[in-house]
This record gives C-alpha cells, sequence and structure tokens, in this order.
C-alpha cells in the first residue's frame, strides 16, 4: 500500500552526453526519483539483447546483464545504491520468447524439428510468437528449471524486489490457445518466490487471474484506456464522469494504474507522450500540461498501485526511444510540473501523517457526479474529500457535499500557478481552507481540469533554520540564528539549544537561543580557523531536530581553509 513505482529504462535515462547511459549514470538522478517521493523503481529489461541500443524485450540470454549498461557488477551497484536510499528495485522479466535472433540457446545440442529452436523451445505450432518462433517449452522440467533459476538469480545474487513479468498472455497462450504448461510454470516460480523470498513483489503486464499462479497485481489496461482517452478526447462533451467516478471508487492493489508507459509512448508502437495525444502542435502549451497532469494524477489518487513513466514527470513530449536521450533541462523548463508530481506522491505516500486513507483501497464514497460540468467528488475513508474537475471551465464557484460538517484543509490543488505559470491559480492554496456547514455542503473555487484534495487537518509546517548573513566574513564575524520549531520535532519545547559543530562537527557545542514569539534566536560568534559551521538543535534533553538526518551547514569566507582533496 505504500507502493509508488517509477519506470524507467537505463540506456535512455541519462544519456544525454552518449546513448545508452549505464547504471552508473542512472544513479546520477536517483536524487531526483527519491525527492519526488516515489519508493520503487521498475526497470526495463536489462537482460543482454543485440547490439548496445533496445527496448530490452528482446533478451538473448536470460542469465547475462546487459554489457552496455555496466553488466552484473553494474546492477549490483545500481541495487544497493537504491536500497541504501529507500528505494525498490523492480524486475521486468522476459519469458514469453527470447530473441529471435542471436540465441546461443538456439538448436544447442543440434538436434531440433520443424527448423525450429530445439530442446529449449518449442517444435511446434506453440512456438510462434509475434515477435518470432522463440516460445520457450514450458511443458520441458528443464526449461521450467532454467527460467526459474534466473529468477532465483535476480533475488539471491542481486537483491532485487520483485519482478514484471512481460505479456504473460503470451505465457499461457500459445497462438490464442490456452497452453497449460506456462500456468504450471508460473504457478511455480511464483511458489517459490512467495515462499523463500516472501517480500518479493509479483506483478504480471496481463492475464495474472485467468487462474490462481500466484501473482499479486497487474498493469490495469482498463483504467489506461478509459483514463488517458477521458483526458485526451478534444471535447469536453466525450468525457464520461460515470468512467471518472468509477474509477476513483474501485479497485485495489491487484491493480496498477498509469496512463503512460513504454508501449503508450514508444516509437516501436508508433505512439506518442500523452501530452502530444492531447494537443500535438503545442505539447508543451495550457491545455496538454494542465491534461497530461491531470490524467496522472487521476492514476497517483485512484485506489491501485500508481506508476510514472520517466520523463512524465517533467512532461517530456518527445517520443520514447532507445535512441532518444530523456531531457533534463526539463526539470527546470517545468520545475513546477515536477513539483505538482512531487506534492501528489508524497501525499499518496502519507508524507505528513494527515493522508493514510490513501493507502486503503476501501471505504470510498461518490459523493458527487455532475455530467454536465464535468466535475467528481469522492471521499477516502470520510477522512480524504478528494475533488476532480474533467472540464475546460474555471468555477469560482462550486458547491458539493463533503464526508462532514467543519473546517477542511487543502492538502492540493493541481491549478497552482506555482506549478505552471500559464494555470490559473483558481481555488485555494494549500494550507487554505473551506467551511462545510451543518449540512456538510461546502462551497470553494474550483479551476479547470485540475484536482483538490481536502483533509480535516492541513499539512504539518516543518522547522525551518535561516542564518543572516548565509555566508559570514572572516573569523569573529557574527551570524544571526533564527530557529522556527513549526511542527517539527521541537513544536512546543519550553527551551532550544543550538548544537553548533565547525568544519565537520569537531568541537560542538550546545548554546542556549533566546525565544522570539514562534521563533528562537542565537548571535553567534565565527570561532578561529572555521570554514563551515554544523548545526542541529535539541530541547537539551531527549529531542533533536537535525533536519531529517541532513543537519544544517553554514559556510564561513576567510577564516579557515578548506581541506585538502587527493584525487586517485
Amino acid at each position: 500500500n505504500d507502493l509508488v513505482i517509477y519506470q524507467m529504462h537505463v540506456g535512455t535515462y541519462n544519456a544525454e552526453s552518449w546513448l545508452p547511459s549505464t547504471f552508473d549514470q542512472a544513479l546520477e538522478k536517483l536524487d531526483h526519483i527519491q525527492s519526488m517521493g516515489f519508493s520503487a523503481i521498475k526497470l526495463m529489461p536489462v537482460n543482454e539483447f543485440p547490439g548496445d541500443r533496445s527496448w530490452g524485450y528482446n533478451p538473448t540470454d536470460p542469465y547475462a546483464i546487459e554489457s552496455s549498461f555496466g553488466g552484473p557488477d553494474g546492477l549490483k551497484r545500481f541495487v544497493k545504491t537504491c536500497h541504501e536510499n529507500g528505494l525498490a528495485v523492480i524486475m521486468d522479466v522476459v519469458h514469453n520468447h527470447y530473441g529471435p535472433s542471436d540465441l546461443e540457446m538456439w538448436q544447442f545440442d543440434g538436434w531440433s524439428e520443424n527448423g525450429l529452436g530445439g530442446i529449449y523451445f518449442y517444435n511446434d505450432w506453440k512456438a510462434h510468437t509475434d515477435w518470432g518462433s522463440t516460445r520457450p517449452d514450458y511443458g520441458r522440467p528443464e526449461v521450467r528449471d532454467y527460467i526459474q533459476g534466473q529468477i532465483r538469480m535476480f533475488l539471491a545474487d542481486y537483491h532485487v524486489d520483485g519482478f514484471r513479468w512481460d505479456s504473460v498472455y503470451n505465457i499461457r497462450h500459445a497462438s490464442g490457445a490456452w497452453n497449460p504448461d506456462g500456468s504450471v510454470m508460473l504457478a511455480d516460480i511464483n511458489a517459490m518466490t512467495r515462499d523463500e523470498f516472501g517480500d518479493a513483489y509479483r506483478f504480471a503486464e496481463d492475464h495474472a487471474f485467468d487462474s490462481e499462479v500466484g501473482f499479486e497485481s497487474q498493469w490495469d489496461h482498463g483504467f489506461l484506456s478509459d483514463i488517458r482517452g477521458l483526458v485526451a478526447a478534444g471535447s469536453d462533451s466525450d468525457r464520461n464522469m460515470s468512467t471518472l467516478a468509477y474509477w476513483l471508487s474501485n479497485g485495489g492493489f491487484d491493480s496498477i494504474r498509469y496512463v503512460e508507459s513504454h508501449d503508450t509512448c514508444g516509437d516501436l508502437n508508433n505512439k506518442h507522450r500523452l501530452s502530444r495525444d492531447i494537443d500535438f502542435d503545442s505539447p508543451q502549451g495550457y491545455w496538454a500540461k494542465k491534461r497530461a497532469l491531470l490524467g496522472h494524477g487521476i492514476a497517483l489518487i485512484s485506489p491501485g498501485i500508481p506508476m510514472i513513466f520517466a520523463g512524465s514527470e517533467m512532461n517530456e513530449d518527445w517520443t520514447f526511444s532507445n535512441n532518444t536521450a530523456l531531457r533534463w533541462s526539463l526539470t527546470n523548463a517545468n520545475a513546477g510540473i515536477v513539483r505538482a508530481f512531487a506534492d501528489l506522491i508524497h501525499l499518496r505516500r502519507n508524507a505528513h501523517g494527515n493522508t493514510d486513507a490513501f493507502k486503503d483501497p476501501g471505504n470510498i464514497q461518490v459523493r458527487h457526479v455532475n455530467h454536465d460540468g464535468k466535475v467528481v467528488g469522492v471521499s477516502r475513508r470520510n477522512e480524504l474529500m478528494l475533488v476532480v474537475n474533467a472540464s475546460a471551465t474555471d468555477y469560482d464557484t462550486y458547491a458539493m457535499e463533503f464526508p462532514s460538517a467543519g473546517t477542511w484543509y487543502c492538502l492540493y490543488n493541481s491549478d497552482l500557478s506555482a506549478y505552471d505559470p500559464l494555470f490559473h491559480n483558481i481555488g485555494p492554496a494549500v494550507g487554505g481552507t473551506v467551511v462545510a456547514d451543518g449540512s456538510a455542503q461546502a462551497t470553494f473555487a474550483l479551476g479547470a481540469y485540475s484536482i483538490q484534495v481536502y483533509a480535516q487537518t492541513p499539512i504539518p509546517q516543518e522547522s525551518a533554520a535561516t542564518f543572516d548573513p548565509p555566508q559570514p566574513d572572516g573569523c569573529g564575524a557574527v551570524v544571526t540564528i533564527t530557529y522556527d520549531p513549526a511542527d517539527g520535532p521541537l513544536a512546543g519545547a519550553g527551551t532550544v539549544q543550538a548544537y553548533i559543530g565547525r568544519n565537520g562537527w569537531q568541537s560542538p557545542v550546545a548554546v542556549p537561543m533566546t525565544a522570539d514569539g514562534e521563533t528562537w534566536t542565537l548571535a553567534y560568534t565565527i570561532p578561529d580557523l572555521t570554514y563551515e559551521l554544523n548545526l542541529s538543535f535539541t530541547d537539551g534533553e531527549d529531542r533533536w531536530d537535525n533536519n531529517d538526518g541532513l543537519n544544517w551547514s553554514v559556510p564561513v569566507s576567510n577564516c579557515g581553509d578548506l581541506p585538502s582533496e587527493a584525487l586517485w
């Protein structure tokens, strides 16, 4: 219930200087993924494929890691670093076919029938797939063991956290006919995964639940079709509010919800990014940004496991291709869009402690459906109120029923101009309030193509420290330290001390601060030989504020020399 998945392609992720990029280069952007609040990365396939550039769905060796990405050691470093930063890693595995070229296992011992693949493959009509006649023979126990061995390798040797199985339909079927061999294999492997690696995720692209084979979830193609279609439609009259209300109120953690993936925006399928499908000639314009954000926002607030495809969060509008690098300049050009995604992801994961209802796929009530005005209101566990406007109309006043009377705080409003200067800034800011009257009716402003989220408790305000001047000049200079506990660890403290060290926490001392209204202040003199101050704050007993483990630091000029560096 805490999963928010980020799907990425290693070879194009950080490749603006050279294609393909490697695992190590992808790690250079890990702070972007972490700061946005994602909890898991889903890698597109990384097994060896012909050449250096590919989506990855043409594996030649299920046990080899693509050399152009950095090979096995690169993948191990990637997984280890992700884990150190609180991110799970989910692998995309392809066993519905192999290749179809460069296959060392093809006619491995010289035997085959009908000119087909030999002992690792079906040698009859079951061999044929849309990608070549290379379907593994799931009926052979040796082949099932071979595939299970790959899954075990990823879990035991690389410590990955789960799997997305590609095109399960083509494992459980052959040439459109039911193939029980594939289901037997999937059940055995998922049982091993569950019993020996119990916390490993088991996802399928499709057909996970035709019969019970141990999958936990699958990509929700119904959600994709309906919601992508809803936001891409050219006319508001084509947006069905019953459909929207259904997807906002029905689901569970067996459903992975998204409006963009490699399949929906990739060149091999002649597809385009969502913003292009909305407004092909102006994908960075108002309509494209507005409705693309709306679609991804619906995925994030609906009851399921949300997934975002890399680049969506910066409104990348170039078609995904293994020959085209992600454009990181868009994180600056569309910094507000990035923030809009991050703010909603943090709410989805209950980062502030007041949106736990997002983690409960039940107790959802549809409270408002306006077919003509294209507005839907849904409550989650009577603790959250979600309002979606799927129309081009800005409503200066709009009324609907909330779960209960009283004051409700705005936690999110996707129409804020802070997210994009083109947006109209209609409706309350974060922390703003609306009041539901005795009959629980609330009136508020509502921007076009926007999402608002309300709760009866506001987002807690984080503590903050400021320094004047921000970079003191010289030994003996005085810096004024101002600390605001806000709703942080020292909220309500009767005394506050600044715990101050220098040059990497040398000689730390606790210095009492003076209360000044809601804040605490201290005039501190820079000691000799100081190039940096290091700070955290405490009540002098057992409560500490260390800025979520980052502490605070203040650079100092003309007082101490920076330490030397040795380059190896």
